[in-house]
């Protein structure tokens, strides 16, 4: 019997950390909901429902936990009586991520860790000397602002000299990289607006 109980208690906690799930938030804004199997000093990992992912701590912004203590209590008084006035789990909704984002003024950046899984990721190399990238920034803002799913990361070269424009070998400002929503990149780097448009097209 103690056996028995001890199973349908598991099984209750494996429901119960579906429902009531720790959350990752990256540093780009992103988040992911599911269960913390183990955290270090290092990299934290996480089970979702299509897997394991692990991260770095170097890539993560902050951590929440719910303890499977916690979560049973919750799910076993909204059991009892589920009353409109007792306090039962809330939802988590998952934190979209910025629109726009400047993630770098002449400092190296590795872009790699602002795409985002689902989202068509445009790259802006820039320079706040530069007439063009002025003329062009209000058509990337239309843009981004036209579809749910695409985002924006601006990345000021500062000068020819700086760390970020010798890393990318940036020759030209306005530069623009796309990216589609499995991060992969769209064509080749343009400064050209309409061919912004078809990239994100084909990306989406």
């Amino acid at each position: 019997m103690k056996l028995f109980i001890t199973a349908i208690l598991l099984l209750v906690m494996l429901r119960v950390d579906i429902s009531f799930a720790d959350i990752i938030t990256l540093t780009t804004g992103y988040q992911m909901k599911g269960v913390i199997t183990k955290q270090t000093d290092d990299y934290v990992k996480i089970r979702l429902e299509g897997g394991e992912m692990k991260f770095s701590m170097d890539k993560v912004d902050s951590i929440e936990k719910q303890s499977d203590i916690e979560n049973l209590k919750l799910l076993k008084k909204s059991q009892i009586n589920p009353s409109k006035n007792n306090p039962v789990a809330k939802t988590t909704v998952l934190k979209k991520p910025k629109k726009e984002q400047k993630i770098s003024s002449g400092k190296k950046v590795a872009i790699e860790d602002y795409l985002v899984d689902g989202y068509v990721v445009i790259f802006d190399f820039y320079a706040d000397w530069c007439g063009p990238c002025k003329s062009i920034a209000p058509r990337l803002e239309k843009i981004i602002n036209k579809y749910d799913d695409v985002i924006l990361r601006k990345i000021d070269i500062v000068n020819w000299e700086s760390e970020v424009t010798k890393q990318y070998n940036i020759r030209s400002v306005p530069n623009i990289w796309v990216f589609d929503k499995k991060g992969r990149k769209i064509g080749s780097p343009t400064h050209d607006i309409n061919t912004v448009e078809k990239y994100v097209e084909k990306a989406r």
